[in-house]
This record gives C-alpha cells, sequence and structure tokens, in this order.
C-alpha cells in the first residue's frame, strides 16, 4: 500500500535567527507507533498511512533539537537550531535531484540506525552492570549470613563448654563432700574441710570416677581390713546424681537459618540431567534472535528487526490480513531462519488461508527448531502439533493428524477441545474401516 504524503502546503513553519519550528499534522497519530528519521540535512515522519519528508534549506543542529508528538493536537512540532546561526532561510525545503535525494536520505537513515545500536549497546552494558551488582550484592550478604552463623556456632559452643565446666565442678564439690561426711562418722583419720579453694578445671570428672573406682577395688580385695579409711558412695548412686545433674542442664535457646535461592530462567526445579538441553535451548534462542545481514536501503529500521516482524504479524492475524501476517512472518524468516515462532505463525496464516500443504511444512519446521524438548518450549509444541493436526484433517489425512492429536494430549491432558478433536477423529477412521470390510464382504459374495 502506497503511503500518504502530507504535502508541504499543510505544514506550518516559522523561524528565528537562531531556531527553527516545524508543525506537521497527521490524523490520528500514536506516538508509539510513530516512526521519526532526521539529520541534519533531512527530516522525515511516518505514521500508517501517512508520511511526510523534507530536505532542508540549510543544516541544523540535530543533536540539540526536540520533537513533541501530541496526539489530541494530531501534530509532530519539531523545534531544531540551526546551524548558522543569524541566517533566514527564504523556504523550507531545498531543491535537489533524484540521486542527491537518495543519497541524503540513505545517510539519515544510516544514522538513525548507529543511533539505535549505540542506545541499544549502553542498555545491553546497564543491564550487566546491574546483574554484576545484584551478583556482588548477594555475595556479600552470603558472606554476612556465614559470618553470622559462624558466630552463632562459636556463641553457642563457649556455652556448652561453660556449662560443661560448670557440671564438672559441681560433681568434684559432691565428691569430696561425701568422703568428709563419711570420714566424720567413723571417726577415722582426719577430716576434711570444705572445700574453699579453686578447682583445677584441667582434671575430668571421668578421671575422678576412675580414681575412685581403683580405690574400691583395692579395699574390695581385702574386705575385713580395718586400716581402710575411705570409704565413698557406691557407684550407683554417683550415677544417679550424675544423671540429676545432667537431667537440670537448661535447654538452648532454638534460632533459625534463612535460606535463598539463585535466579533460574525455568519454571521447573534444575537437574543435572537436563542442565546440557537447558543451556543449548538457551543459545539456540539467543542465536535465532541476532540479525541476519538483510540490507534494503527502502526498509526502516525496525523492519530488520525479527522481533518486530513477529509483533507485526500477529497484530495482523488478530485484525483478519492473512496475507498480510505471511508477508510479514516470511520476511522475518529471512532474516532470522532459525526462529520457530515465525515458522508457528506462517502456519497459522496459512492454515486460516487454506493453504493446507504450507501450512503443514511450517508447522513441522518449527518442531524440528524445537528443540531440546524442554519446559521453556511446551507451549509452542503444543501448538505446533494443533495446527499439523488440523491441516492434516482437512487434507483428509486422518491418521497422520491422529497422531498429532497423540502427541498434543501427552502435552496438555486436560484440554477439552483437543479430547473431542481427537474422538472425532478417531471415530472417522473407524467409520472407514468399516466401510472398507462391508465392501471386501459384498465383492467376496459376488464371487461366489
Amino acid at each position: 500500500m502506497m503511503p500518504l504524503i502530507v504535502r508541504e502546503e499543510e505544514v506550518t513553519w516559522s523561524q528565528t535567527p537562531q531556531d527553527l519550528l516545524l508543525k506537521v499534522p497527521i490524523k490520528g497519530i500514536k506516538a508509539n507507533k510513530t516512526n521519526i528519521v532526521t539529520s541534519n540535512d533531512y527530516l522525515r515522519v511516518h505514521f500508517h498511512p501517512f508520511m511526510f519528508e523534507v530536505f532542508l534549506w540549510e543544516a541544523l543542529d540535530d543533536d540539540h533539537g526536540t520533537c513533541t508528538i501530541s496526539e489530541d493536537e494530531n501534530t509532530v512540532v519539531f523545534q531544531m537550531a540551526k546551524m548558522q546561526k543569524g541566517i533566514e532561510w527564504p523556504q523550507l525545503k531545498k531543491d535537489l535531484s533524484r540521486e542527491e535525494k537518495r543519497v541524503l536520505r540513505d545517510q539519515a537513515v544510516q544514522l538513525t540506525q548507529q543511533r539505535h545500536s549505540e542506545k541499544r549497546k549502553e542498555l545491553q552494558e546497564r543491564r550487566q552492570e546491574q546483574k554484576q551488582m545484584v551478583v556482588r550484592d548477594q555475595i556479600r550478604l552470603d558472606g554476612e549470613e556465614r559470618q553470622r552463623i559462624a558466630e552463632v556456632k562459636a556463641s553457642e559452643s563457649s556455652k556448652a563448654l561453660s556449662e560443661l565446666d560448670e557440671w564438672r565442678l559441681r560433681a568434684r564439690q559432691m565428691d569430696k563432700n561425701e568422703t568428709w561426711d563419711v570420714n566424720k562418722q567413723e571417726g577415722e583419720g582426719e577430716t576434711c574441710p570444705p572445700l574453699s579453694e579453686p578447682i583445677d578445671h584441667s582434671n575430668d570428672a571421668d578421671d575422678a570416677l576412675n580414681d575412685y573406682l581403683s580405690a574400691n577395688s583395692d579395699s574390695a580385695l581385702q574386705p575385713n581390713s580395718s586400716k581402710d579409711i575411705f570409704q565413698g558412695p557406691t557407684l550407683p548412686a554417683m550415677k544417679s546424681s550424675q544423671k540429676e545433674n545432667i537431667n537440670t542442664r537448661p535447654i538452648r535457646e532454638p534460632g533459625k537459618i534463612t535460606v535463598s535461592f539463585t535466579p533460574r530462567e525455568f519454571s521447573t526445579p534444575s537437574r543435572e540431567s537436563t542442565a546440557a538441553e537447558e543451556q543449548e535451548w538457551l543459545k539456540k534462542q539467543a542465536e535465532a534472535r541476532k540479525k541476519c545481514g538483510f540490507n534494503d536501503a527502502d526498509l526502516r529500521p525496525e523492519e530488520r528487526d525479527p522481533m518486530w516482524l513477529l509483533e507485526k504479524g500477529e497484530s495482523l492475524m488478530k485484525a483478519g490480513s492473512y496475507l498480510g501476517a505471511v508477508s510479514a512472518y516470511s520476511h522475518g524468516i529471512k532474516l532470522a531462519p532459525k526462529m520457530p515462532e515465525l515458522y508457528l505463525g506462517r502456519a497459522e496464516a496459512h492454515l486460516s488461508l487454506k493453504n493446507l500443504v504450507k501450512a503443514v511444512e511450517d508447522a513441522s519446521q518449527a518442531l524440528e527448531l524445537l528443540v531440546p524438548k524442554v519446559t521453556g518450549n511446551k507451549k509452542e509444541r503444543l501448538k505446533c502439533h494443533m495446527l499439523r493436526a488440523g491441516g492434516f484433517r482437512n487434507l483428509n489425512c486422518f491418521r497422520e493428524a491422529l497422531m498429532d492429536y497423540k502427541e498434543a494430549l501427552q502435552l496438555d491432558p486436560n484440554n477439552d477441545k483437543l479430547k473431542e478433536d481427537f474422538q472425532s477423529c478417531e471415530a472417522i477412521i473407524y467409520e472407514r474401516e468399516q466401510k472398507g470390510h462391508e465392501s471386501d464382504s459384498d465383492d467376496n459374495l459376488k464371487e461366489c
């Protein structure tokens, strides 16, 4: 469709010795759907189906100008500074030959592409810097968390050791007090004063217990000896006293340990068995979105972007313009031949146009590109099987359609529409087989 050119008579402009003001009226203009290309000597505004371009009389400072799109007033306003101050322009447009216009137009398009690439590069660098910052923050938080856990462990260990020392001290005091009471009752030997000196923590309570047992064993060998002046508590009594001391120990206070997870592209948990396939799929997706060097001077910058063409095809499909959608998807496939979404969209457009063989071919090509089979491309694979099944069914290839319906039901077993299509296709195949058997039986009767 040819664009509608906005005539110069409809455009209003004014100037000062330093600036130029230009107003371009365009009906129904939308800021997000308007394409503007500017350079020092050239200016173009395109909003489908309207277009306005002008080759300026003198050069303007393109880096210090402003462009305002007013959707209420249906105008595009340019306010730009002149390169040569103090010069009055006799007219807005310069008369040039066709070749000179082509050269200036190409230069403006190249300049616009360069600006877009610089902005895209700057955005990528900013995103990369943000990712690195997030990683550094996460490393810092993990280090702080590990340090906090180590401090909690050290505190709990110190607390446990201090409680163990207190228990040992109480056990030694109890042993010596009981020994002193026994000696006092028998009246033999010297009485032991109460324990007042600090206990040496280097000795262990088990060592004291072993010494006590060895002493009792010597006395057990001489039961009638009257010279044994050390008689302490029995072993069961000591064990019961130690058990009582252990039961009186306080319960430790509970603590909480937080767990953080690393970000992930897929919604399913990470598995080592599928890591290689997932990385391969992400790599293929990234390669499919790269531009392939298709250069045409008449195309706008966004028309060289496969993602823009994919969105354009989807909007044309919603509007019912199936031929336009086929053109948009086909041009996108030239730019990115390994992008399965483009083949999938074109297959749907061909099926709407009743181009059944082409729809089946595009759906098959999309399925070949949607490998490896991971959760990230499950929705696209389901749509491919449904489109190809529809194409086979309209071509009366019901067995092939039934196979695609089976594959689709494995991906989405709760889809009622798929179940109905599968059952109807199965019924058609069964009916045809019955008719074939009946015709064979009739032929046999005739021969008889």
